[in-house]
């Protein structure tokens, strides 16, 4: 599996980088926003560590953009700022989970673990098995071709 670190602290993004290669995660890390959305962008990665604080670029304007480009990563933000508006800006932008600073290594990892086990996306709207088909976005089970009442 992989992740990436947006991180501008070279010792916290070291910290995280050590804590996620001990769980067998191979790592790359980016020490700005705008190196850390052409990574997220270019590549693959099972998992994304966003602190939001960053130069170049915020990182609710990066996780915008790397939703704004398809890319469906878990992101877990990491910030100094732990106010309510902060996190729900962070949650709106597109973040998975978010963790405040100073912060614990095992919740950091017991959070990415969270992450990881989520479904990364269902395939479509229409679930169906034999003659029972059920819309996930408009929320009807139908029998052959009959809806059911739920």
């Amino acid at each position: 599996m992989r992740a990436l670190i947006i991180e501008d602290d070279p010792y916290i993004a070291e910290a995280l980088k050590q804590a996620l290669c001990h769980e067998r995660l191979i790592v790359e890390t980016a020490s700005d926003g705008d190196a850390g959305a052409f990574f997220a962008k270019t590549n693959d990665y099972d998992i994304i560590l966003l602190d939001t604080v960053l130069p170049k670029r915020g990182g609710a304007d990066v996780c915008k953009d790397i939703r704004k480009h398809g890319k469906m990563s878990p992101i877990l933000s990491i910030s100094a700022k732990s106010d309510s508006a902060t996190k729900v800006d962070l949650l709106n932008a597109g973040v998975d989970d978010y963790i405040a600073k100073p912060f614990v290594m095992d919740e950091v990892i017991a959070r990415v673990h969270a992450l990881l086990r989520r479904p990364q996306h269902m395939a479509g709207d229409l679930l169906s098995f034999d003659d029972v088909a059920l819309n996930t976005r408009e929320q009807i089970a139908t029998r052959a071709g009959k809806q059911l009442l739920l």
